[in-house]
C-alpha cells in the first residue's frame, strides 16, 4: 500500500493532484474555532497567535473553494470524511450537503457553561462519491473516545 503525505496550502496543493485519484478522504480542516490573538504557553515559550491558522477572513468561502477542489479528488464509489464543529454545523450541511453525519463524542475535556450546552462532540461529514458500501455489519454513526488532555 503506498501513501503519500503533502504539506502546503491546501488550495495550492490539491491543484497538483490529479482527479478521480483517492479511495478515501479523511479531512480536519480549519474551521474558525479557536482563539485568536492569545498568548498560548507552550512548554517553556510564549507563542503569540498560535492558532493562526485556523483565523480564517472569510470560512465559508474558504471551505467551499477547498471542498470544491478536493471532491474531485476522490475516486467513484469513495467516502470523504470530514470533521467539522458544531459551532458551524449548519454551515458544513450547506457546503458539504452530507450523506451521513458520525458523532465524536467526548468523555471529557467539555468546554461550556454559562447557561449554554458544552462543546462535547465534533460532528464528522460523511459525503458519499457514487455509491460506496461499508463492510458488512452494524456501524455505529455516535465514536466514543476520551479526548488526550493537555498538560
Amino acid at each position: 500500500m503506498e501513501g503519500l503525505l503533502l504539506k502546503g496550502d491546501c488550495l495550492q496543493v490539491l491543484k497538483d493532484i490529479d482527479n478521480n485519484i483517492a479511495d478515501l478522504i479523511i479531512v480536519d480542516p480549519p474551521y474558525g474555532v479557536l482563539t485568536n490573538g492569545k498568548v498560548v504557553k507552550k512548554g517553556n515559550y510564549e507563542i503569540d497567535d498560535y492558532f493562526e491558522w485556523d483565523m480564517l477572513e472569510d470560512l465559508q468561502q474558504f471551505t467551499t473553494e477547498w471542498f470544491e477542489k478536493l471532491y474531485n479528488k476522490a475516486k467513484e464509489d469513495s467516502f470523504i470524511y470530514i470533521f467539522w464543529s458544531q459551532k458551524y454545523m449548519r454551515m458544513g450541511y450547506e457546503i458539504f450537503n452530507p450523506d451521513r453525519v458520525i458523532f465524536w463524542h467526548y468523555k471529557n475535556l467539555t468546554l461550556g457553561g454559562n447557561g449554554d450546552f458544552s462543546y462535547d462532540y465534533d460532528p464528522i461529514f460523511v459525503v458519499k462519491k457514487g455509491n460506496p458500501k461499508l463492510s458488512k455489519g452494524k456501524h455505529s454513526s455516535i465514536l466514543q473516545f476520551t479526548k488526550p488532555q493537555s498538560n
